[in-house]
């Protein structure tokens, strides 16, 4: 790890999709600050985890431009500044085991925040740039929440984590309290970077290992642990800025390790 212990972006991989993990390295290694990166991959022999270094040592995306005959014609961009990961082996099999287990090594390792991102999802540029700036200025602030853009096969169909700041929902405009979270649950855990220190604190701790996230709770985990934080008066505020693009309904995309959930959920044994 480098010696700038801020920020710790975690994500699991269980499989390569090669264009859409490299689109995710990219916009990690097009960071205005940069940040570290933990990988955590799971069922993955040798040679694809060697796929992964390949990808994240050399972030590529591909943008369409018009050729001087005003031809579309596919453009290979290379990213220029080198990402700072580790890769390892997990043996987890659900979400909140992954987060915990990521979340154990950010706390050993010094860092002051974590951010759980996945490999299909995109960070805005700016976005830990804007972390940073706004943790100075809030200090007593322990999770920042990004403007979500969430994009359904391609097209855009709406915001997440944007509740806070509507007229009439939360007591404190860009606050999330548990009265609003009781109302419906209106954030987004992935993307957000939370305080290591503040999540410590009100967590479970087995044999010196930390669980801030519950593991026996297979679908709700995330918004208990928003319940829970929050009822602990830890505080969570949005950003008002788009920081995060997530990606969901892809084909197969759903697995026991990650944090999206299916729309049909409930047809599912």
């Amino acid at each position: 790890a480098s010696s700038n212990k801020k920020i710790l972006s975690v994500l699991c991989i269980e499989k390569i999709e090669d264009n859409i993990l490299s689109e995710c390295a990219y916009s990690l290694s097009k960071q205005e600050t940069p940040v570290d990166v933990l990988i955590l991959t799971k069922n993955l022999n040798e040679e694809q985890i060697g796929q992964i270094k390949t990808i994240f040592e050399k972030p590529t995306i591909k943008v369409v431009k018009n050729n001087q005959e005003g031809q579309p014609v596919q453009e290979t961009i290379v990213a220029e500044t080198p990402i700072n990961f580790s890769i390892e082996k997990t043996d987890k099999s659900t979400y909140p085991e992954f987060f915990n287990e990521a979340f154990n090594y950010a706390l050993i390792n010094g860092y002051e925040f974590i951010s759980p991102i996945e490999y299909d999802d995109v960070l805005d540029f700016k976005w830990y740039k804007n972390v940073l700036k706004y943790s100075e200025a809030k200090e007593n602030v322990d999770g920042f929440f990004p403007i979500t853009r969430e994009i359904s096969g391609g097209g855009f169909i709406g915001f997440f984590n944007e509740a806070t700041w509507a007229e009439g929902l939360a007591e404190v405009a860009g606050f999330a309290d548990l009265q609003l979270l009781l109302r419906f649950n209106c954030l987004n855990f992935t993307g957000a970077v939370y305080k290591v220190n503040s999540l410590k604190n009100y967590s479970l701790e087995v044999d010196g290992v930390y669980k801030p996230m519950k593991e026996m709770i297979k679908v709700s985990f995330a918004y208990e642990f928003f319940l829970r934080m929050i009822y602990n008066d830890l505080k969570f505020f949005t950003i008002p800025r788009v920081g995060y693009e997530r990606r969901i309904d892809r084909q197969n995309s759903v697995k026991s390790i990650t944090c999206k959930l299916p729309r049909n959920l409930s047809e599912i044994p």
